[in-house]
């Protein structure tokens, strides 16, 4: 999807004829058209990719995409599971995952600490989770 947006505003113009303010005028227009900044921010940074190849492969003299031409980043989405979705998560992984998913959903651990999780880390009778690894 991303390509797509870059390619209808910019295809039909020869690499070295892409000027930082026409980026800027860029931004500025999906702005107005109503996009959410964090996916203008993802589309800027997906043209300068391209741009700086461009560039590594010696086809620009230099990335019209810079700090100045970068809209803001914008707000990510936080998606929080409720917690019947965490339930019906477990319910549907293997017998062996389930703890997994309640470990990150509950207790909030990460990955690596649930993975290296051991019984001497939990306490039982406390309900209490305190991973030293």
């Amino acid at each position: 999807m991303h390509i797509r947006v870059i390619i209808d505003e910019f295809g039909h113009l020869p690499l070295t004829a892409l000027r930082p303010t026409q980026v800027k005028t860029w931004t500025a227009k999906l702005k107005a058209d109503g996009l959410a900044e964090s996916y203008i921010y993802a589309l800027h940074s997906r043209l300068s990719q391209v741009l700086a190849d461009a560039v590594h492969d010696g086809l620009l003299g230099r990335n019209p995409c810079s700090r100045k031409t970068s809209p803001p980043m914008g707000r990510p989405k936080v998606y929080v599971a409720t917690t019947a979705q965490v339930w019906a998560l477990h319910d549907a992984m293997p017998a062996a995952l389930r703890v997994a998913v309640l470990l990150g959903a509950f207790a909030g651990l990460r990955v690596s600490e649930a993975a290296a999780l051991r019984t001497t880390d939990v306490g039982f009778t406390r309900s209490v989770v305190t991973p030293e690894r």
